[in-house]
Formats: structure tokens, sequence, C-alpha cells
């Protein structure tokens, strides 16, 4: 029997964090979650945002952001943030979104995203 991974995404965020590179925290059930993210490499544009997730339904759904972009710092972290009461995937550099986003759909109302892949370019 293949079980499907512990859903992380149940522990999202509830509003935009701050920049923080490499950090861990507790989600609500005593797990550590690690969140390994890499600051942006010099100055420049954030473009293509791309997502895919999992849901528990066995779906693959994906949506993405080819049109907007978005200005990012050398030491910025740029971090997804999901809203899960609207599925929809948004960038930030930690608290200021940088104004690309797409909404997760085509899936049933009662299943759940359990694996989300964010792809993004900076130019």
């Amino acid at each position: 029997m293949i079980e499907a991974p512990a859903n992380h995404c149940d522990t999202a965020f509830t509003a935009p964090q701050p920049a923080q590179v490499f950090w861990s925290t507790l989600s609500p059930n005593g797990d550590l979650a690690v969140y390994d993210i890499e600051a942006v490499f010099h100055p420049g544009t954030v473009q293509s945002l791309v997502v895919s997730a999992q849901t528990s339904s066995g779906q693959e759904v994906g949506c993405s952001d080819l049109s907007h972009t978005g200005p990012v710092s050398d030491g910025d972290a740029v971090i997804p943030y999901l809203d899960p009461q609207t599925n929809t995937v948004t960038l930030y550099n930690g608290t200021s979104n940088l104004g690309l986003s797409c909404q997760l759909s085509g899936f049933p109302p009662t299943a759940r995203i359990l694996l989300l892949s964010v792809r993004f370019a900076k130019v």
C-alpha cells in the first residue's frame, strides 16, 4: 500500500511572513517544518510563476501567471504563500506582494492539496 505524504499544506501561513532565510518552525501538531529558502542573488525581476499540485482526490492540477512581474532586491527571500481558502498561490518578498499569483482549480471542493510545487524565474 502506498500512502500519500503528510499534508504540510494544512499548516500554511495565515498571512505573509517576514523574510527569513533558512528557518525552522513547529507546526501546530508539533512536527518540525523546515523552509529551505535561499535569498535572491543580485537584484532583478521575478517572472513566470508556475504552480502544480497533487490533490487528495488523486488529481494533478496547475496554474500559472506568465504576464506579471515583480522587482526583487539582493538578499530578498522570495516566498510563495498558499491561501487555503481560495487555493491561490502568491509570491512575496517576505511581507510585500510581488504581484504574481494564480489560482489552482479543477478539483472537487472536498479535496485537499497534498503536495505543492512552485517555480518562478528571476532575471
